[in-house]
């Protein structure tokens, strides 16, 4: 098991083990883990990301009763952290929308998000943009989709049903990956607090 961990440090700062431990809860003492820890030099900005998000033609993959359900989809969006030298990645997810309960093309809430937590104050840092399928007993990634925040900044739509800049979640399938929605970026723009 991995725990990853970011940290934030303003010039001069130094920081000490025991310091990252007390920030963060550990599984129990009994299973073994690795801490993984991201020490980033801070930018201290106080620039976020205000953004609004509209999903089109999400793949419906709840059947339900009679298979009259839909899926309940929410986006989250993660800053990947690649380490070619191991070839592995880490995916940190700072944000998740809220739930939009039995609808294929939902809208969601405008929110803003602070630029350093989003990508370490790197606008071509990845970003892994994420649909899912929310239920009481499980999860389910309904498809996803890698960008970066000057992608998104462009990506911005001309209206709510407007695909021609739209960006695609795909999903892996056997031997072809498939398109299972739209992400419609409706408001993205960077604002000093």
């Amino acid at each position: 098991m991995y725990i990853h961990y970011t940290i934030y440090v303003h010039a001069g700062c130094t920081v000490r083990v025991a310091t990252i431990l007390a920030k963060i809860s550990l599984p129990s003492p009994f299973i073994a883990c690795r801490l993984k820890v991201h020490v980033v030099p801070s930018e201290k900005t106080n620039t976020s990301l205000v953004f609004q998000f509209r999903c089109l033609d999400v793949k419906n993959i709840e059947g339900g009763i009679l298979g009259f359900g839909k899926t309940d989809p929410y986006v989250e969006i993660a800053k990947v952290y690649n380490y070619p030298d191991i070839g592995t990645k880490h995916v940190q997810v700072v944000y998740r929308s809220e739930v939009i309960p039995n609808h294929l093309n939902p809208y969601y809430e405008k929110s803003a998000i602070n630029f350093e937590e989003l990508c370490d104050g790197d606008q071509n840092m990845p970003l892994q943009l994420s649909i899912w399928d929310y239920s009481t007993r499980k999860r389910t990634m309904v498809g996803a989709l890698e960008t970066d925040t000057e992608n998104l900044l462009e990506a911005v739509a001309e209206g709510n049903g407007d695909k021609s800049r739209a960006l695609r979640f795909l999903t892996m399938g056997f031997r072809k990956t498939h398109v299972v929605g739209h992400l419609v970026v409706l408001e993205a723009r960077l604002i000093d607090e």
